[in-house]
């Protein structure tokens, strides 16, 4: 049984002045107004989430009674999860706190979670205990080496101040609660220093010091070296970046609600401090990262250029918009280009584009003049007259595919995805791949080239419209998946195929998988088309099939 004295409260852990200034001015504007409502603290076990513990009950003894520590049990590491939640209970016990624990309703498996699924996972829970508390404050152990590696994560995959400034000290969110991080003024070696001095012991996560995760490989690697490095202290010029980020993007976000009215306040974005599709999940309660995304197959006009005639725009999964969205664009003719990237990335059918997406949208806004029908996944956007309009299209036939930058997972599909035989028709993928089908007449010059081998199948074959049937359709690479593939004795399983042609095993689960309305496969990029749909000498008419392989990071 854990033993703890609560006469460690006599003299606070952490000094008030030691403490965020903002966090403190928050605190205290609750205390000034008699707020009463619970006090939540994320509660890990570990040395940081402990000593935040700690410090709020010990500064704020008058709100002890109405604190309570929230637990989620992950399961991943069996028990030593079980044992981290031991702790934390006994822990609470022995200070006088309350606590709410919670797990996973359906046990993971360790290995397969990823970051992002298990921090989702534990800010469904704490959002659930304080809607049932009525709570609206929840404190957060993030210190300065997180915020350090938060922003090396975030510059590696590119990120505007809005993201670099995370994580914030006070964090509102569209739904009232307060996120509070006091700690983003100390470090990992100041908060440990501080329990060891008072004996007070904490949990490991042994799982930190691997190299799983991007975060851990930044921990363990990177971050010591960089501090290493550097002339100065590292960590505090990291801080001082964040600060002065955030200032920039409070700044920008006043300018735009002034011109518009549809700026939503540096601290209101959500977890993390910016839009999910340009960041992603950190892990440590970075950014959102929201499971699955729309596949929609519809005639769309060239509003990108440079790509096949096309960009991607995919969207995130949410609750389907319905009827006309719009988007008055007007007040910002002339100003700066960040100014039309926030109005855009504040408007809803936009939130959740892909990166690519969301710049070739952005593009054909700022170069002026109206367009028609640009599929954004869920339904088009238009604009005319300088104001944007979403449309709607119906659900139904659509594919979703997990997202994120990671393009991680199978597609998960409730239909195949139809992918119409005419020209101007292009399905846009999630990890921001296109393909598109168009019926073609074989020229005599046409049939020389492609039985001449001319055509790279990575992004370009021709099959035979006489032996193959539409309607076409596109779906995910499914287990067992074999065909013919041209020119082969017989045919072969496409995870042996993916194998011979080299084809990286983290590329296979996005690539497409072309079928005919015999289910058979036609073609999966990267491969030869197949030995049954071949154009022959014989052949009069065709289906041209392109690829444009997929990019999570714009092209300069």
């Amino acid at each position: 049984m854990l033993s703890i004295d609560v006469s460690i409260f006599a003299a606070p852990l952490v000094a008030r002045d030691a403490l965020h200034p903002a966090v403190l001015s928050a605190a205290n504007h609750c205390i000034h107004r008699s707020d009463t409502s619970w006090w939540c603290v994320a509660f890990s076990g570990g040395a940081d989430s402990l000593a935040l513990l700690l410090a709020v009950a010990g500064l704020w003894p008058e709100r002890r009674e109405r604190l309570v520590a929230l637990h989620f049990n992950h399961r991943l590491r069996g028990e030593a999860s079980d044992g981290d939640e031991r702790f934390c209970r006994e822990m609470c016990a022995g200070l006088g706190i309350a606590i709410r624990a919670g797990h996973w309703e359906e046990a993971p498996v360790a290995g397969v979670v990823s970051e992002a699924q298990a921090r989702e996972a534990r800010h469904a829970f704490f959002k659930r205990e304080m809607d049932a508390l009525g709570a609206r404050v929840l404190w957060l152990g993030h210190q300065k080496d997180d915020a350090a590696e938060t922003q090396l994560m975030r510059l590696a995959r590119g990120s505007s101040s809005a993201g670099l400034a995370a994580p914030r000290p006070v964090q509102r969110l569209a739904d009232g609660r307060v996120f509070l991080r006091p700690l983003l003024t100390l470090t990992k070696a100041e908060i440990m220093a501080a329990l060891r001095s008072r004996g007070v012991a904490w949990r490991e996560d042994a799982t930190n010091a691997g190299g799983d995760f991007f975060r851990n490989r930044i921990r363990r690697d990177v971050l010591p070296a960089w501090v290493a490095a550097a002339p100065n202290d590292a960590l505090e010029g990291a801080a001082l970046s964040r600060e002065l980020l955030e200032e920039d993007d409070a700044a920008l976000e006043a300018w735009l609600e002034e011109l518009t009215g549809c700026g939503m306040g540096s601290a209101e974005r959500g977890i993390g401090g910016a839009s999910a599709a340009e960041n992603g999940g950190d892990g440590k309660d970075g950014s959102a990262d929201l499971a699955g995304m729309s596949l929609r197959s519809e005639p769309v006009r060239d509003f990108a250029g440079g790509f096949r005639g096309q960009r991607p725009t995919v969207c995130h999964a949410r609750a389907p918009l319905a009827g006309t969205v719009t988007l008055d664009l007007r007040p910002l003719a002339g100003k700066p280009r960040a100014l039309w990237r926030r109005a855009l990335r504040r408007w809803e059918p936009a939130s959740g584009l892909a990166r690519a997406g969301f710049e070739a949208l952005l593009e054909s806004c700022m170069r002026g003049g109206d367009f028609q029908r640009v599929s954004v996944g869920e339904g088009f956007v238009s604009m005319r007259g300088g104001v944007l309009s979403f449309s709607a299209v119906p659900a139904g036939g659509a594919a979703v595919m997990p997202g994120g930058a990671e393009a991680r997972g199978r597609w998960e599909t409730a239909a195949p995805a139809s992918l119409p035989a005419q020209a101007g028709c292009v399905l846009f993928l999630p990890d921001g791949a296109t393909i598109a089908a168009q019926e073609v007449v074989i020229s005599q010059g046409l049939r020389g080239r492609i039985l001449a081998g001319k055509f790279e199948p990575s992004h370009e074959v021709y099959v035979s419209l006489e032996e193959s049937m539409p309607p076409f359709v596109v779906r995910p690479w499914l287990p067992g998946d074999r065909y013919r593939p041209l020119g082969a004795p017989g045919s072969a399983k496409l995870h042996d195929l993916f194998i011979n042609r080299k084809i990286p095993a983290g590329s296979r689960l996005s690539l497409p998988v072309v079928c005919d309305a015999r289910g058979r496969i036609v073609w999966v990029p990267g491969l030869p088309p197949a030995e049954e749909v071949k154009i022959s000498n014989s052949s009069s008419v065709g289906l041209r099939l392109t690829y444009g392989s997929g990019t999570s990071t714009v092209r300069h």
